[in-house]
């Protein structure tokens, strides 16, 4: 029986291997969300540090609260209708939403990368705000002021449901995602304001939440080869839309700083402050008696709101500049 034998040309299998160029790639890609966890963990708890654990953060926002109680009954119950829509119901809805269109790409991992976002993000504002982080009580100028409310639930997940949308959908449809959905995502933490169900402070914690978990999903995602590079065409549309999202961000911001402290400035509360370091004394602050304080505070914790919360989702977007989510 004769046995043949393979020429000298016969190939072998070998595993595949990452070419040094892709991997550097990777890297630079990936540094992104690193610096986006890393900046949201900061933000987060200089709010908690500079808003929830001092005399004046306490003060500014309890003073809020009360300028709140002037909003007329109309503005009263659209944001209740707004926050009504967030509810378990919602939120299971939304949950089976994000696999379909997982299944839909194809891919379990893009399904698994938006579900445990939006769940991840929720269940951790409510450890974190029940059992972690207390509201001590240094400034009682509002009934019931001492309820712990730092982060906000609702803005947690209104931005996640936002972020893992982005992390879902495939690069086409993401440009529409936004034009569908910001604008009700940036709108909650607002919306809780006026309720007088949530302060500046836990809009921004939420925030923070949401697009912190956003940036370590997209990570993992990364690691298992399932965001890829994308071109196209420049869209004059969306280019449009994305400036008037940075002017009506960095226009909320800015009112909402020059407002806030001018108010501040004027009343005097600047200067008691700077008093009460220099001497010791602990400061008097009055000014929440004047209605127009309080008013000011009010308007001035809602345009921050609305600002923060839009640049914070355009943050994330940018973060997937060419950038599209898909099977390995």
């Amino acid at each position: 029986m004769s046995v043949s034998r393979y020429s000298s040309t016969e190939t072998y299998w070998t595993p595949p291997v990452t070419p040094p160029a892709l991997t550097t790639l990777r890297s630079q890609i990936g540094r992104r969300w690193v610096w986006m966890s890393i900046l949201s963990v900061l933000v987060f708890f200089a709010t908690y540090i500079g808003l929830v654990r001092t005399p004046l953060g306490q003060y500014m926002e309890n003073a809020a609260l009360l300028g709140a109680q002037q909003a007329t009954q109309g503005e009263v119950t659209d944001a209740l209708d707004n926050l009504d829509v967030i509810s378990v119901t919602s939120l299971c809805v939304v949950m089976v939403l994000l696999m379909i269109l997982g299944v839909i790409r194809r891919s379990w991992r893009i399904a698994a990368a938006g579900m445990f976002t939006l769940g991840a993000s929720a269940v951790l504002a409510e450890v974190l705000k029940r059992f972690v982080l207390p509201r001590p009580d240094l400034a009682d100028i509002y009934q019931n002021n001492t309820h712990n409310s730092f982060p906000s639930g609702h803005t947690t997940i209104a931005m996640s449901i936002l972020v893992a949308l982005l992390l879902v959908v495939s690069y086409r449809w993401r440009g529409l995602v936004m034009l569908l959905a910001l604008g009700w995502a940036t709108s909650i933490g607002a919306a809780t304001v006026t309720a007088r169900w949530h302060r500046l402070s836990d809009t921004i914690g939420g925030d923070m939440i949401a697009i912190g978990m956003g940036a370590l999903v997209a990570m993992w995602l990364l690691g298992h080869h399932a965001i890829e590079e994308r071109t196209s065409k420049v869209y004059p549309l969306r280019v449009v839309y994305v400036v008037f999202l940075v002017v009506v961000g960095v226009g909320s911001l800015a009112v909402g700083l020059m407002l806030g402290i001018g108010t501040m400035a004027n009343f005097g509360v600047l200067q008691e402050v700077a008093t009460s370091y220099s001497t010791g004394v602990p400061a008097q602050l009055t000014a929440h008696l004047d209605p127009v304080f309080n008013d000011n505070m009010y308007l001035a914790a809602q345009s921050l709101a609305l600002g923060l919360s839009t640049l914070s989702a355009l943050w994330f977007w940018a973060t997937f500049y060419r950038l599209g989510t898909a099977a390995p």
